[in-house]
């Protein structure tokens, strides 16, 4: 299984109640991600493989996913659209390089509730985070 978890040495596991599932094909932004959200104090799953996220979302019920739209294995408008048939309410970000139409238009379509740039800029996936789930700490 392509599934890790990372979670921090900074905080109690009382305070890491909020599970956010990263998806991305890029090793270097699972990594970031988590690192981010783990400063922030949220506990995360992460996983490159679009149908592995559909088994861990129906399994750990994250709080919060962070999508990128281009994965190797099933079309991140698609998966999001998967998702959303399940009747999953969960708040999904997508995450691109792809600013350009159609893939906003595509992606709030399927279902997202908003749109991170990549490459990470720390305030801004803090931001999303802290939008969504509860503020656990502040790094900063």
């Amino acid at each position: 299984m392509d599934l890790e978890r990372f979670s921090g040495s900074g905080l109690p596991e009382t305070e890491k109640n909020s599970l956010v599932l990263v998806i991305d094909s890029n090793a270097d932004s699972l990594w970031l991600a988590s690192q981010i959200l783990d400063l922030c104090g949220y506990s995360s799953l992460s996983t490159t493989k679009g149908l592995e996220a559909l088994e861990i979302v129906q399994q750990k019920r994250p709080s919060l996913i962070l999508s990128e739209l281009m994965l190797t294995d099933i079309d991140g408008i698609e998966l999001i659209k998967q998702l959303r048939k399940m009747a999953i309410a969960t708040p999904i970000v997508a995450v691109t390089t792809l600013w350009q139409s159609p893939y906003l238009e595509l992606a709030v379509g399927a279902g997202c509730n908003g749109l991170i740039k990549k490459p990470y800029e720390v305030e801004e996936l803090m931001a999303i985070a802290a939008t969504h789930l509860p503020l656990l700490s502040f790094p900063f």
